[in-house]
Formats: C-alpha cells, structure tokens, sequence
C-alpha cells in the first residue's frame, strides 16, 4: 500500500522539501521499477482534502494507475451512495482497476470526531443519529457501530463491490464479529469469475494475499525495498486472526 502519508509534525522544512516522494505516484512509479510487489494506491470517495476539485482529483487518481498500482482502497466512508457516485465518476475517467472500499465501524462517540477531522469524511444523519441514541452507553454503541458497519458492507456486496477494507484500529474482536456478520452473504460478483477481497488487519498494514501481495504504508520521508510475499502466508479469509507487523517502514 503506498501512501505518500501526511507530514510529521517533526518534520523540518528542510526536510519536508527535500523528501524522496513528493507523490504516491513517484512512490509507486519506483516501487514498479525496483521490485515485483503488486502494489495497492488510496483513493477518496469524497475527494482528498488537498485536491481542488474532483477532476483535478481523479486525474491525479489516473496517475497512479499509470505508473502501477493494480488496485486501489478507498478512504473510509459512512455513506454508500457517496462510493457508488465515485465509483461511477472513475471509470468514466478511464480508471479500470479494482476498487476496495474501506469501512470503519464506529464503536464509540469520541471515535467519529477524531476521524472526521482526520480522513475528511461525512457523517449522514443515520450515523448521527446512531450515536446520539448510543453513544452515552458503551456496549450499546459497539454493537450498533458494528451492525451499521455489517449493513454497509451487506449493501456493497449486493452492488457488486470489488473488495472490502476494515479499518479494524487494531481491535480484533470488533472485526471478527463483522467477518461474522457476514459470512453467509452470497457473493454476486462471483458469477462473473470475479471474488471479492478482505483487508483486514492494522491500520497502517494491508493484506491482498490471493495475489500474494503485501502492502505497506511508507511515509514521504524515506524509501525503502520490501520484499515479496506468497499467497500462503496469510490466512486472509480468516475471521479470528490478529494480524502481525512484519515489517516497518518509519
């Protein structure tokens, strides 16, 4: 997964003007070049909040694809009508690769505030309130942050989504009783040979392994060779596991 990542409160000027990467695209772009990773590129349903328009942002979107990345990972949203418009806006924009949509159960009030602020994301009034109904009591608000999550990803699958992204916060068990959800789903894509995808694990680790692809996310500071991994390494259809870092990238 190359991300170009946010700059470091940390960083210099200096430093910030002299990084490798000024894109994800350069990112990509060497990472094609150098090793035989399949390599993953973020996209934003609601437009990334540097970009000035959502021309401007998918054309930028197109560059990735250009210079490798085979497939891509939304930023995580809360409303589904606002993937299916994008999805429709890309490939009128020539973008053809499988698009994963990242979900993020919302298990407690203060966690929404935080992403907002973070991923630019919306919040519909039927989250809003969710949270007002459940927010003050604890247990209540998980399992109804996680059932509006099992109903997000119900209805992608119904609409033939490419893949599915949880933004698990390194919480297993929450993703686990998603995976639980739903199990039982049919899978309309695979009529038409095609398989749907789970990323599941930390934020910052993604899991595409029927490819044999691992991805990380790699900050704009540095760059790095990774090495290549098989399919087998990774139970990806699991709905226990605890995903674990096996590498870093800092």
């Amino acid at each position: 997964m190359a991300l170009r990542g946010d700059r470091p409160r940390t960083m210099t000027d200096e430093q910030y003007n002299n990084r490798e990467f000024f894109y994800a695209s350069d990112m990509i772009r060497y990472l094609k070049a150098n090793t035989s990773l399949q390599i993953a590129g973020a996209c934003y349903p609601e437009k990334h909040y540097e970009a000035e328009n959502f021309e401007s942002d998918l054309k930028h979107l197109k560059e990735k694809v250009n210079a490798g990345a085979s497939f891509l990972v939304t930023q995580l949203f809360f409303s589904n009508e606002l993937f299916y418009r994008f999805r429709e806006r890309a490939a009128a924009a020539g973008i053809t690769v499988p698009i994963c949509a990242g979900i993020m159960p919302v298990t407690n009030a203060k966690q929404i505030g935080t992403t907002v602020t973070l991923s630019g994301s919306s919040v519909p009034k039927e989250l809003s309130d969710l949270i007002a109904t459940y927010g003050e009591n604890k247990d209540d608000m998980r399992k109804a942050g996680i059932d509006y999550a099992v109903r997000q990803i119900r209805d992608l699958k119904e609409n033939g989504v490419d893949g599915i992204h949880l933004y698990t916060m390194n919480n297993p068990v929450v993703a686990r009783r998603i995976c639980e959800g739903i199990r039982n789903l049919k899978n309309p894509a695979a009529a038409n040979g095609r398989r749907i995808f789970y990323f599941i694990g930390p934020l910052s680790l993604h899991f595409y392994a029927s490819h044999g692809i691992i991805g990380f996310s790699i900050f704009l500071s540095r760059s790095i060779r990774l090495p290549t991994a098989s399919a087998a390494d990774f139970p990806w259809n699991s709905t226990s596991f605890t995903c674990s870092i096996i590498g870093s990238c800092t």
